[in-house]
């Protein structure tokens, strides 16, 4: 019987993260939009974003939304989603991951944000 932990690593190193369609960045762009816990889960997304003052907080923000999507694709508690997947990668590719994810999110937004500042 394959465990969590097994089926995270396997699954985040199957393809390439660079790869816009890798499941975990596709799947997470759905999560990041709404599209698991729908329009208020958006909408308070949306509100994390335009309220991330720096990049250190906006790549927290990403970090803790990531890890609550593993945790919910996993049925795992957040602890374990996020040991998890540190120990998935190494620490640059890590950091090359939440550098991906931070644009990703800040695309999905895109427009909503310009809205914003028009």
């Amino acid at each position: 019987m394959t465990t969590i932990a097994q089926q995270i690593d396997n699954d985040l190193r199957t393809g390439s993260i660079a790869d816009p369609q890798h499941w975990a960045r596709s799947h997470f762009g759905l999560w990041i939009e709404g599209n698991y816990l729908g329009e208020a889960h958006y909408n308070s997304n949306l509100d994390r974003v335009r309220n991330a003052t720096t990049s250190r907080k906006l790549r927290s923000f990403v970090i803790e939304e990531f890890t609550k999507f593993m945790a919910h694709e996993y049925n795992c508690s957040f602890r374990h989603a996020q040991n998890c997947v540190v120990a998935a990668f190494s620490e640059g590719t890590l950091d090359t991951f939440t550098y991906i994810l931070v644009a990703d999110v800040l695309e999905s937004f895109e427009e909503a944000l310009e809205e914003v500042a028009a």
